[in-house]
């Protein structure tokens, strides 16, 4: 099972989960089926749908099959620790609002965490896509049982209706073993609501 490049607690689940139940969209929890959003690090995610705070997305990088996952909230994956463990709590972050905390701690196997998702600011960043309008979202792992210590900040763009960077911190034990570590940035972002930027 590959792992994929979201946010910590964005591990487990590679497959395309089907829309359940019909719910109300969320303004910028995901973009206009047929966004296509190009990565510094060469992976890209199409926008396949979208659903309440759900996101179906393939992405594909050259040299290997794509593969579809289910991004819930744009902080998590459909199938994940974290999703399984507290969907409920992280739902809460909508509609970002800068102060705004979930604190929750899941278990998987012999391992167990302290997670918190944190809306530190909103702010303008640019990069290579374009200058956009983002909330930061701070998500803090904290192993209880062993050294890992993690930080992932995710730059997300309501505008967009996803994130347009993600940066990366070890703060103690190395780099994660379960997640990717790999902080990359928009490099183009076509919109089929507006021009390709």
């Amino acid at each position: 099972m590959a792992i994929r490049t979201l946010l910590g607690c964005a591990l487990l689940c590679q497959c395309f989960v089907p829309l359940a139940h019909a719910a109300e969209r969320v303004p910028g929890a995901c973009p206009t089926p047929g966004t296509v959003i190009v990565t510094s690090i060469n992976e890209t995610y199409a926008i396949r749908g979208g659903d309440g705070l759900y996101c179906w997305v393939r992405s594909s990088t050259p040299g290997r099959p794509s593969h579809d996952f289910g991004a819930f909230s744009l902080v998590t994956e459909v199938g994940s620790m974290c999703y399984i463990a507290a969907k409920d709590q992280i739902a809460k972050l909508w509609p970002l609002e800068v102060g705004k905390v979930v604190r929750f701690s899941a278990e998987s196997g012999n391992y167990a965490w302290t997670s918190t998702y944190t809306v530190t600011e909103k702010k303008d960043i640019t990069v290579k896509a374009g200058t956009f309008p983002v909330y930061v979202v701070v998500y803090d792992e904290e192993q209880r049982n062993g050294p890992y210590h993690s930080i992932w900040t995710s730059y997300i763009s309501t505008d967009v209706g996803y994130r347009v960077k993600v940066d990366y911190a070890s703060v103690s034990g190395g780099p994660s073993r379960r997640y990717p570590h790999t902080p990359w940035e928009a490099v183009s972002i076509i919109r089929t609501d507006a021009p390709a930027q």
